[in-house]
């Protein structure tokens, strides 16, 4: 039987369920690819194969040809999710900044009966806000719609750059029919509206993220950074990192135990909430165990240490929070289903939305309208 190997990657690059439905088909079609999880809420993916078919480099070069950006290992869940929010943050903000003076312009002739600047000057503002807009604050949906156009699929970016994109070069068709003495309507605000809000979800969810991050957090916090050790009978100040196993700690009151142990001089009260749920302080002596992490009382015991660094219980707990959230729930396997069908079925919807008013009634602003809306 040939030997099954696993391989973490880092991705770079998916916005939707479409992309994770894209990255885990195209790897389940490799003869030497045995199983495939790609999570969004991440960024990664958990890929096992046959090294005897397959190796490393060839699976990371498949998903790099599929348009995103792929690398070896695990993905700082805290590191990505500040990332993520920031600059989604940013984007949302410009493209906020923007929109609402383009919108305040596009609503002149309702609020004051005429347009202020002319009709033409009016349109070429708009023209040049929406375009800020659509190729600058929202760059990264028009430029992952064309690539993954250039590998002849499509996922939510296709359809969100379809519709701004057909609403403002169709408004920029209509501008020179007004130049030309017509009088045409204008969608400029219609496309940055759509994009400016699809990058409030964006915010909004890389918000949410960060705050799921902020658990792991706390617990890493738990940790102190200093140790007071017992080397030689002599009391040294030292970093946490360096602890071992069998080394004699002291901790005085209110500290926070800096790895797992046993005592073997004291009877404190240790807060073990944090870790283990327990409402109230908890009352140790001599050979009972502490866990590190938690909150001694007013009584300074000394401890011999059993576990220190990724071999406490608290990293147990850490570990298995980041795994957790590195998982992929059965909705999102749901979801990926239902991604698989959506888009297409949107864009045969706003085809056959066309046509049918195409052949009704050629003339009716709804023409374009209910293909941008579909």
């Amino acid at each position: 039987m040939p030997k099954l190997s696993e391989l973490h990657i880092k991705i770079e690059g998916m916005h939707c369920a479409a992309c994770v439905s894209n990255v885990e088909n195209t790897l389940k079609k490799n003869e030497g690819v045995v199983n495939c999880q790609v999570n969004l809420a991440t960024h990664s993916a958990r890929v096992e194969y046959k090294n005897d078919k397959i190796d490393q480099s060839s699976i990371i070069e498949i998903i790099a040809e599929l348009g995103y950006r792929a690398e070896e290992g695990t993905p700082d869940i805290l590191t990505s999710n500040r990332k993520e929010h920031a600059a989604a943050k940013s984007s949302f903000i410009l493209s906020l900044s923007i929109t609402i003076p383009l919108m305040l312009i596009a609503m002149m002739p309702m609020v004051f009966g005429a347009y202020v600047f002319g009709k033409t000057i009016n349109g070429l503002l708009q023209m040049m806000l929406s375009g800020m807009v659509l190729f600058y604050a929202g760059r990264d949906i028009i430029i992952d719609a064309f690539r993954q156009a250039k590998h002849a699929r499509t996922n939510m970016n296709s359809l969100i750059a379809m519709g701004t994109l057909t609403a403002f070069f169709w408004s920029i068709y209509a501008l020179v029919k007004i130049f030309s003495g017509e009088n045409e309507l204008l969608y400029f605000d219609s496309s940055a509206m759509i994009i400016s809000l699809i990058l409030l979800g964006r915010y909004l969810e890389a918000k949410s993220k960060g705050k799921a991050g902020e658990a792991i957090k706390a617990l890493l916090n738990l940790t102190p950074p200093k140790a007071l050790a017992l080397i030689n009978n002599v009391e040294l100040e030292i970093d946490t990192a360096v602890i071992k196993p069998d080394m004699i700690l002291i901790v005085r009151p209110g500290e926070r135990i800096p790895a797992d142990g046993e005592i073997i001089e004291g009877k404190p009260n240790v807060d073990e909430s944090m870790i283990t749920g327990e409402s109230l302080p908890v009352e140790k002596k001599e050979n009972l165990l502490v866990y590190g992490g938690s909150l001694n009382g007013n009584i300074p015991f000394k401890m011999k240490v059993t576990a220190s660094g990724d071999k406490t219980f608290l990293a147990s707990i850490i570990r298995l929070v980041t795994e957790a959230q590195s998982k992929k729930a059965p909705v999102q396997k749901l979801a990926d289903k239902v991604a698989s069908v959506f888009v297409p079925i949107v864009i045969s919807l706003a085809v056959i939305t066309f046509l049918c008013w195409y052949f009704l009634d050629p003339q009716s602003p709804m023409l374009i309208k209910s293909v941008i809306s579909v």
